[in-house]
Protein backbone atom coordinates (compact mmCIF):
# COMPACT_ATOMS: atom_id res chain seq x y z
CA UNK A 1 0.00 0.00 0.00
CA UNK A 2 0.82 3.73 -0.54
CA UNK A 3 1.05 6.06 2.59
CA UNK A 4 -0.26 9.28 0.97
CA UNK A 5 1.13 11.73 4.05
CA UNK A 6 4.38 10.96 2.92
CA UNK A 7 4.83 9.61 -0.56
CA UNK A 8 4.47 11.81 -3.42
CA UNK A 9 1.58 11.54 -5.70
CA UNK A 10 2.51 9.17 -9.03
CA UNK A 11 3.39 11.44 -12.85
CA UNK A 12 2.95 10.16 -15.81
CA UNK A 13 6.34 8.84 -15.71
CA UNK A 14 4.96 5.98 -14.85
CA UNK A 15 3.16 5.28 -18.49
CA UNK A 16 6.29 5.20 -19.75
CA UNK A 17 7.99 2.93 -17.12
CA UNK A 18 4.57 0.65 -17.62
CA UNK A 19 5.38 1.09 -21.37
CA UNK A 20 8.78 -0.28 -21.48
CA UNK A 21 8.42 -2.68 -18.13
CA UNK A 22 11.35 -4.73 -17.84
CA UNK A 23 11.29 -7.28 -15.01
CA UNK A 24 15.27 -7.21 -14.76
CA UNK A 25 15.12 -3.63 -14.18
CA UNK A 26 13.01 -3.50 -10.90
CA UNK A 27 15.15 -3.67 -8.80
CA UNK A 28 13.97 -3.98 -5.01
CA UNK A 29 11.36 -2.13 -3.14
CA UNK A 30 11.86 -0.78 0.25
CA UNK A 31 8.78 -1.55 2.45
CA UNK A 32 7.63 -1.34 5.77
CA UNK A 33 6.57 -4.37 7.43
CA UNK A 34 4.04 -2.47 10.05
CA UNK A 35 2.65 -4.75 12.99
CA UNK A 36 -1.15 -4.46 11.46
CA UNK A 37 -0.17 -5.94 8.57
CA UNK A 38 0.18 -3.51 5.62
CA UNK A 39 3.40 -2.79 3.85
CA UNK A 40 3.72 0.45 2.74
CA UNK A 41 6.22 1.06 0.34
CA UNK A 42 8.70 3.67 1.10
CA UNK A 43 10.65 3.83 -1.94
CA UNK A 44 9.91 2.15 -5.51
CA UNK A 45 6.08 2.81 -5.84
CA UNK A 46 6.34 4.17 -9.26
CA UNK A 47 7.73 0.61 -10.44
CA UNK A 48 5.55 -1.39 -8.39
CA UNK A 49 2.54 0.75 -10.45
CA UNK A 50 4.20 -1.12 -13.13
CA UNK A 51 4.67 -4.34 -11.59
CA UNK A 52 1.00 -3.88 -11.29
CA UNK A 53 0.18 -2.87 -14.57
CA UNK A 54 1.83 -5.65 -16.15
CA UNK A 55 0.28 -8.21 -14.31
CA UNK A 56 3.73 -9.34 -11.78
CA UNK A 57 2.60 -11.09 -9.14
CA UNK A 58 5.85 -10.95 -6.65
CA UNK A 59 8.38 -7.85 -6.27
CA UNK A 60 11.53 -8.34 -4.41
CA UNK A 61 11.42 -5.91 -1.65
CA UNK A 62 14.07 -4.72 1.35
CA UNK A 63 11.65 -5.08 4.41
CA UNK A 64 12.13 -2.70 7.68
CA UNK A 65 10.51 -4.17 10.23
CA UNK A 66 9.20 -1.88 13.90
CA UNK A 67 9.47 1.42 11.72
CA UNK A 68 7.15 3.79 13.61
CA UNK A 69 5.12 6.07 10.56
CA UNK A 70 7.36 9.13 11.85
CA UNK A 71 10.50 7.14 10.82
CA UNK A 72 9.19 5.70 7.44
CA UNK A 73 8.61 9.18 6.31
CA UNK A 74 12.02 10.09 7.28
CA UNK A 75 13.61 7.42 5.77
CA UNK A 76 11.72 8.17 2.62
CA UNK A 77 12.74 11.88 2.36
CA UNK A 78 16.52 10.62 3.24
CA UNK A 79 16.51 8.44 0.31
CA UNK A 80 15.16 10.96 -2.15
CA UNK A 81 17.88 13.72 -0.91
CA UNK A 82 21.18 11.72 0.51
CA UNK A 83 21.10 8.85 -1.86
CA UNK A 84 23.92 9.72 -4.58
CA UNK A 85 22.58 8.23 -8.58
CA UNK A 86 24.86 7.14 -10.65
CA UNK A 87 27.92 9.89 -12.35
CA UNK A 88 26.73 9.81 -16.32
CA UNK A 89 30.31 8.95 -17.36
CA UNK A 90 29.87 5.69 -15.37
CA UNK A 91 26.76 5.15 -17.01
CA UNK A 92 28.03 5.59 -20.28
CA UNK A 93 31.02 3.23 -19.03
CA UNK A 94 28.87 0.54 -18.35
CA UNK A 95 26.52 1.16 -21.86
CA UNK A 96 30.47 0.46 -23.34
CA UNK A 97 30.76 -2.54 -21.88
CA UNK A 98 27.16 -3.83 -22.99
CA UNK A 99 27.89 -2.55 -26.91
CA UNK A 100 25.38 0.16 -26.77
CA UNK A 101 25.30 1.21 -30.71
CA UNK A 102 25.24 5.03 -29.56
CA UNK A 103 27.74 4.94 -27.06
CA UNK A 104 30.24 2.24 -29.49
CA UNK A 105 29.80 5.59 -31.96
CA UNK A 106 30.39 8.23 -29.91
CA UNK A 107 33.47 6.91 -28.03
CA UNK A 108 34.74 5.56 -31.76
CA UNK A 109 34.17 9.58 -32.93
CA UNK A 110 35.89 10.81 -29.77
CA UNK A 111 38.66 8.12 -30.30
CA UNK A 112 39.53 9.42 -34.04
CA UNK A 113 39.49 12.77 -33.18
CA UNK A 114 42.69 11.73 -30.55
CA UNK A 115 40.78 11.71 -27.41
CA UNK A 116 40.63 9.13 -24.84
CA UNK A 117 37.05 7.20 -23.97
CA UNK A 118 37.12 4.15 -22.72
CA UNK A 119 36.30 1.59 -19.98
CA UNK A 120 39.25 1.89 -18.89
CA UNK A 121 39.94 5.98 -17.35
CA UNK A 122 43.10 7.86 -17.57
CA UNK A 123 43.71 11.45 -16.40
CA UNK A 124 42.98 12.78 -20.15
CA UNK A 125 39.73 10.98 -20.69
CA UNK A 126 36.85 12.99 -21.82
CA UNK A 127 34.52 13.14 -19.23
CA UNK A 128 31.17 15.06 -20.34
CA UNK A 129 29.26 12.53 -21.71
CA UNK A 130 26.03 14.73 -21.60
CA UNK A 131 27.72 17.37 -24.15
CA UNK A 132 29.01 14.46 -26.35
CA UNK A 133 25.47 12.58 -26.53
CA UNK A 134 23.98 16.15 -27.44
CA UNK A 135 26.35 16.95 -30.46
CA UNK A 136 26.05 13.07 -31.30
CA UNK A 137 22.20 13.55 -31.24
CA UNK A 138 21.90 16.76 -33.51
CA UNK A 139 24.78 15.13 -36.12
CA UNK A 140 26.77 12.54 -35.76
CA UNK A 141 29.28 14.48 -38.30
CA UNK A 142 29.01 17.85 -36.12
CA UNK A 143 30.02 16.07 -32.85
CA UNK A 144 33.32 14.94 -35.10
CA UNK A 145 33.80 18.37 -36.29
CA UNK A 146 33.40 20.35 -32.90
CA UNK A 147 36.54 17.34 -31.29
CA UNK A 148 38.01 18.68 -34.67
CA UNK A 149 38.09 22.10 -33.96
CA UNK A 150 39.28 21.29 -30.23
CA UNK A 151 41.82 19.10 -31.04
CA UNK A 152 43.13 21.48 -33.56
CA UNK A 153 42.96 24.87 -31.28
CA UNK A 154 44.42 23.33 -28.25
CA UNK A 155 46.86 20.09 -29.61
CA UNK A 156 48.03 19.96 -25.54
CA UNK A 157 45.98 17.88 -23.63
CA UNK A 158 47.00 19.02 -20.66
CA UNK A 159 45.04 22.42 -22.00
CA UNK A 160 42.47 23.65 -18.94
CA UNK A 161 39.06 23.18 -19.59
CA UNK A 162 39.31 21.74 -23.91
CA UNK A 163 36.80 19.32 -23.21
CA UNK A 164 34.36 21.14 -20.70
CA UNK A 165 30.56 20.12 -21.50
CA UNK A 166 29.63 24.20 -21.89
CA UNK A 167 32.71 24.09 -24.35
CA UNK A 168 31.37 21.41 -26.18
CA UNK A 169 28.05 22.35 -26.52
CA UNK A 170 28.87 25.97 -27.63
CA UNK A 171 30.93 24.73 -30.42
CA UNK A 172 28.18 22.59 -31.12
CA UNK A 173 26.01 25.15 -31.26
CA UNK A 174 28.24 27.58 -33.34
CA UNK A 175 29.07 25.23 -36.00
CA UNK A 176 25.19 23.61 -36.11
CA UNK A 177 23.79 27.56 -36.43
CA UNK A 178 26.78 29.31 -38.48
CA UNK A 179 26.52 27.23 -41.76
CA UNK A 180 29.54 29.17 -43.45
CA UNK A 181 32.45 28.66 -41.06
CA UNK A 182 36.01 28.65 -42.72
CA UNK A 183 37.47 25.80 -40.42
CA UNK A 184 40.88 27.22 -40.67
CA UNK A 185 40.22 30.59 -39.63
CA UNK A 186 38.06 29.11 -36.93
CA UNK A 187 41.31 26.71 -35.23
CA UNK A 188 43.61 30.04 -35.83
CA UNK A 189 41.65 31.97 -33.91
CA UNK A 190 40.48 30.30 -31.27
CA UNK A 191 43.81 28.95 -30.36
CA UNK A 192 44.41 32.74 -29.90
CA UNK A 193 42.61 32.49 -26.64
CA UNK A 194 42.03 29.78 -24.25
CA UNK A 195 38.91 27.55 -23.34
CA UNK A 196 38.42 29.49 -20.12
CA UNK A 197 38.94 33.23 -21.82
CA UNK A 198 35.98 31.95 -24.36
CA UNK A 199 33.89 31.12 -20.66
CA UNK A 200 34.40 34.43 -19.56
CA UNK A 201 33.39 36.09 -22.75
CA UNK A 202 30.16 33.81 -22.55
CA UNK A 203 29.55 34.59 -18.92
CA UNK A 204 29.99 38.67 -19.41
CA UNK A 205 27.32 38.05 -22.20
CA UNK A 206 24.87 36.24 -19.88
CA UNK A 207 25.39 38.87 -17.02
CA UNK A 208 24.90 41.71 -20.00
CA UNK A 209 21.59 40.25 -21.48
CA UNK A 210 20.04 39.62 -17.87
CA UNK A 211 20.01 35.50 -18.12
CA UNK A 212 17.53 35.44 -21.01
CA UNK A 213 16.35 32.24 -22.86
CA UNK A 214 19.82 31.56 -24.74
CA UNK A 215 20.56 28.93 -22.61
CA UNK A 216 24.76 28.19 -21.19
CA UNK A 217 25.07 26.55 -24.67
CA UNK A 218 23.53 29.91 -26.75
CA UNK A 219 26.01 32.38 -24.50
CA UNK A 220 29.06 30.00 -25.11
CA UNK A 221 28.09 30.02 -29.09
CA UNK A 222 28.03 34.08 -29.43
CA UNK A 223 31.19 33.89 -27.38
CA UNK A 224 32.90 31.95 -30.38
CA UNK A 225 31.29 33.86 -33.10
CA UNK A 226 32.55 37.26 -31.64
CA UNK A 227 36.16 35.37 -31.56
CA UNK A 228 35.55 34.02 -34.61
CA UNK A 229 34.43 37.19 -36.30
CA UNK A 230 36.68 39.89 -34.68
CA UNK A 231 39.91 37.67 -34.10
CA UNK A 232 40.89 39.73 -31.39
CA UNK A 233 44.20 38.52 -29.46
CA UNK A 234 43.87 38.23 -25.74
CA UNK A 235 41.61 37.49 -23.18
CA UNK A 236 38.04 38.78 -21.95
Amino acid sequence: MIDVDYQRPLTSFVEEVAANYDPAMVGTLIVSGRKNGKWPVIDGQTRLEAMRRNDEPAAPCLVYEALTREQEAELFADLQTKRRGMATYLRFRAALVAKRPEAVAIAGIVQAAGFELDVNETAHTVKSIAALEYAYRRDPELLASVLAVIAQAWPDPDTELRTVGDLIRGLAVFLGREKRVDHDKLVARLSAVTPRMIRHRANALMEGSGHGSGGRAGYMADAILGIYMRGKRGGA
